[in-house]
C-alpha cells in the first residue's frame, strides 16, 4: 500500500510542473485524496486487528504506522490550505519519498529514496524561506551529504565479508542521521528556524519515522549497540539542555525533538526496533502539532522569539490549547499517547546506572519543555499577540484530530493495543 500511495504522490507532483494553475488544483486534490485514503485505511485496519478475530492477515502492522503518517501529512495540508504551485510539488515529491522509502524492498532503493527526500526539503527550504533561508539550506545539504556518504560507503564495503561489522556499524550511523539522534541532530536545529510552513511540520515526523524504518529492516544494530545507548542517554541531556538556552521557538521545538529522537536511540542500541516503531507511531501526532503551532504564529505575527511570545494563554486560547497538548505528547506525561509509548521501553533499562541516566535525562527534558511552555504561554504579551488572531476553523479541522491521538493515551485500552502489536 505504500508503494502505491508513493507513486499517486509523486506522479501528482510530476503532473503540476507542466499543467496549468486550474488543473495544478486538481493535482493537489488528488493528492490530498490519497493521504486522507490512506488515513482511513490505516485507522479501519487498525481497528480490525483490534475487535475484528482473525483480521491480523488483512489489516498487517504497517497499516497502523501508515494511518499516523498519511494522516499527518492530510492535517497539515489542511492546515496549510492550497499552497503555491511550486512548494506543493516539491511538497508532493517529499512526502512520495518518504512513504516509498519505508516500503523500499532493497537498501539500494532506500537510499535512492533517500536522495530524493533531501532533494526535495532543499528545494522547498529554497522557495520559500524565512530568515536563515541560507543557514536551513546548508543545513540540509550538509546533513545530506553525510547521510548517503555514510550509506554508499556501507553498501560498498558489504561487497567485502572481512568488513561486514564496519559496514552495519556506518549503516546504523547513516540512519542515525536520518533519526535526527545526539551526536547527528546537528541539522535540523538549523533548518528548522529558516524552513517554510510545510516543511517545518512534515520534516520532524517524516524523516524520523523514514531513519527508524532502515534500522528496523537494514541495520544490525550489534556492532554499535552499546555506542549507540551511550549516545542515545548523552544526547537526552544534550539536547534538552540545548532547548533551556534557544532563544527561538522552532529552535526548542527542534531540540525537544532530538532528545526524543535520542531516546529512540537508546532504545535501538538495546535491539527494540519494533518498540521503537510504536513508541514513534506514539508521538507523530505531538511533532506535528509542535510544527504546525510555531508556525502559524510566525505566519501572524514574522518573529518567533521566545521573549515577545509571552503571553499566549491569555490572548489566543486555541493557540494556547495547541501547545499543551503538544507539550504534553513531546514530554511523554501522563495522560498522552506518547506515554503509552514510552512504557514499552523503559522496563528495559535493567541496569540501576542506565535506570538512573534515563531517569534524570527524562527529568532535564521534562524540565526543559516545561520552561518553554511556561515562558511562551504566560507573561503579560504584547500587542502583536493581541493583533495577530487565534486559530481559524481550517486550522482547528487539523488540530483537532491530532490533539485527540496525542489524548488517545486516556484510553486504557491503548497499553493493551500497543502491547498486540509488538
Amino acid at each position: 500500500m505504500s508503494t502505491a500511495i508513493a507513486i499517486v504522490l509523486a506522479a501528482a507532483g510530476l503532473g503540476a510542473m507542466f499543467l496549468p494553475g486550474r488543473r495544478v488544483r486538481a493535482i493537489r486534490a488528488v493528492a490530498l485524496a490519497a493521504s486522507g485514503a490512506a488515513f482511513a485505511a490505516g485507522l479501519l485496519g487498525a481497528a480490525a486487528r483490534e475487535w475484528v478475530p482473525g483480521a491480523a492477515a488483512l489489516a498487517p502492522r504497517e497499516a497502523w504506522m501508515l494511518a499516523v503518517l498519511a494522516g499527518s501529512f492530510f492535517l497539515t495540508f489542511v492546515a496549510r490550505g492550497l499552497a503555491a504551485k511550486a512548494e506543493s510539488v516539491a511538497t508532493l515529491f517529499l512526502m512520495a519519498a518518504g512513504i516509498f522509502a519505508m516500503a523500499a524492498p532493497s537498501l539500494e532503493s532506500f537510499f535512492a529514496a533517500v536522495v530524493v527526500l533531501w532533494v526535495s526539503a532543499g528545494v522547498l527550504t529554497q522557495l520559500r524561506g524565512i530568515e536563515g533561508k541560507a543557514a536551513a539550506f546548508r543545513a540540509f545539504g550538509a546533513a545530506a551529504v553525510l547521510s548517503l556518504a555514510l550509506g554508499l560507503a556501507a553498501l560498498l564495503m558489504a561487497r567485502h565479508p572481512a568488513l561486514a561489522t564496519v559496514s552495519q556499524s556506518l549503516r546504523c550511523f547513516a540512519f542515525l542521521c536520518l533519526l535526527c539522534a545526539f551526536p547527528l541532530h546537528f541539522w535540523l536545529p538549523a533548518a528548522l528556524p529558516g524552513a517554510p510552513f510545510l516543511l517545518a511540520a512534515l520534516v520532524p515526523v517524516l524523516f524520523v519515522r523514514v531513519g527508524a524504518a532502515g534500522f528496523a529492516h537494514y541495520a544490525m544494530v550489534e556492532p554499535a549497540a552499546g555506542v549507540l545507548r551511550v549516545l542515545g542517554l548523552i544526547g537526552i541531556c544534550w539536547c534538552a539542555c540545548a532547548a533551556l538556552a534557544a532563544g527561538n521557538l522552532r529552535e526548542k521545538a527542534a531540540y525537544l525533538l532530538c532528545a526524543q529522537s535520542s531516546l529512540c536511540a537508546w532504545a535501538l542500541g538495546k535491539g527494540l526496533s519494533h518498540e521503537v516503531e510504536l513508541l514513534l507511531l506514539a508521538t507523530t501526532p505531538a511533532a506535528v502539532l509542535l510544527g504546525i503551532g510555531p508556525s502559524i504564529l510566525y505566519d501572524r505575527l514574522k518573529y518567533l522569539d521566545c521573549g515577545r511570545l509571552s503571553g499566549i494563554a491569555g490572548h489566543l486560547p486555541r493557540m494556547h490549547f495547541l501547545l499543551v497538548v503538544a507539550t504534553l505528547g513531546m514530554l511523554f506525561l501522563p495522560g498522552s499517547a506518547s506515554f503509552m509509548g514510552l512504557w514499552l521501553v523503559l522496563p528495559y533499562a535493567k541496569a540501576a546506572w542506565e535506570m538512573w541516566l534515563l531517569a534524570g535525562g527524562l527529568l532535564v527534558l521534562l524540565v526543559a519543555g516545561g520552561h518553554t511552555y511556561m515562558t511562551v504561554c504566560f507573561g503579560e504579551g504584547n500587542d502583536d499577540l493581541r493583533r495577530a488572531g487565534d486559530l481559524n476553523p481550517r486550522e482547528l479541522s487539523a488540530v483537532i484530530p491530532l490533539a485527540a491521538c496525542v489524548l488517545a493515551g486516556l484510553w486504557p485500552g491503548l497499553a493493551q493495543v500497543l502491547r498486540d502489536l509488538r
